[in-house]
């Protein structure tokens, strides 16, 4: 039996197929990678020496995948990180999308290019892989002629050597400087004598490192950034206790490397986040209250002490 369909139909149903293939089409960019998604860029390509840059970092990361973002001492040579600006989260369906700036400057002219910052991350528990964005190129421009004389290094500022009674001002700078090392000296010999008498050495670490926990007090605190740091000190300490570590100190995935074949999956995915927690409220705008950062101190405790009866 053949049907006849009237070209009014015809019509209606070719519209509501394009607008079909138009919402897919829409569609299709949210969902065109997995994992890690980095994009980066810098508010201005051309500057002039020691110039303030703002470069932004962009990272979508997908809900099955866990990353450390890039904010613990990243590397920007030739550029001095002169600090970050903003650190913003936002939710988006299946994924979370972060804003990342910093604020770079350099001290000598040519054609720098800003090294791509590496976003660890880890898919469904999965083994650690890396992503960095495309490198972006600033052109920087000396700000003093080429024929200029006696030019001094931007970073350093000069003494004018000729200038009256700075022979004498040398002597009270060391003198102060003395007084000030010998001041501290007493502080922390102080201090010591008196952690030593409550908390001897003849302690096991792990009870040590509990007893440590159970002295921190959120409310002690002038800012609940220095809280969690000092929280996730304690609980890096005790992790790497015995292993050798740069006089740099570690980046966030570098640690987590040393520490992870110490540790049982469970208990390392849980270091993760707890880790990922204490830069949110250290460098972006997250600033949990007096409850919250409690539950911060029980997950260090649960922390330490499963990694220490594994031990």
């Amino acid at each position: 039996m053949i049907f006849n369909v009237s070209p009014s139909l015809r019509s209606v149903s070719a519209f509501f197929a394009l607008i079909f293939f138009a919402v897919l089409h829409m569609e299709a960019p949210r969902r065109s990678f997995a994992g890690v998604d980095v994009r980066a860029g810098v508010d201005k390509t051309e500057v002039e020496v020691a110039e303030r840059i703002v470069y932004t970092l962009h990272v979508a990361v997908d809900s099955n995948t866990s990353c450390i973002l890039p904010v613990d001492r990243p590397d920007f040579t030739p550029f001095d990180l002169l600090g970050m600006q903003a650190v913003e989260s936002v939710e988006e369906e299946d994924r979370t999308i972060y804003r990342l700036e910093y604020v770079i400057a350099a001290y000598e002219p040519g054609r720098l290019v800003v090294p791509p910052l590496p976003v660890y991350y880890r898919e469904d528990g999965g083994e650690e892989k890396v992503k960095r964005p495309e490198p972006v190129t600033v052109v920087v421009k000396s700000t003093v002629p080429p024929n200029e004389v006696d030019i001094h290094d931007i970073r350093l500022p000069q003494v004018d050597a000729d200038r009256r009674g700075g022979v004498f001002v040398w002597p009270l700078v060391g003198a102060g400087l003395l007084v000030i090392l010998f001041i501290l000296s007493m502080y922390v010999y102080t201090r010591r004598s008196r952690e030593g008498a409550e908390s001897p050495q003849t302690l096991d670490p792990l009870d040590r490192v509990l007893m440590e926990l159970d002295r921190m007090d959120p409310s002690s605190f002038d800012d609940i950034r220095d809280f969690y740091r000092a929280v996730s000190e304690m609980v890096k300490g005790f992790l790497l206790d015995g292993s050798s570590v740069p006089e740099a100190g570690l980046t966030g995935s570098a640690f987590l490397n040393m520490v992870k074949q110490r540790m049982k999956q469970e208990d390392f995915k849980r270091l993760e986040g707890f880790i990922s927690d204490c830069y949110m409220v250290r460098f972006a705008a997250c600033r949990p209250g007096d409850e919250e950062a409690r539950r911060y101190l029980d997950e260090a405790r649960s922390i330490v002490s499963s990694a220490g009866r594994s031990r």
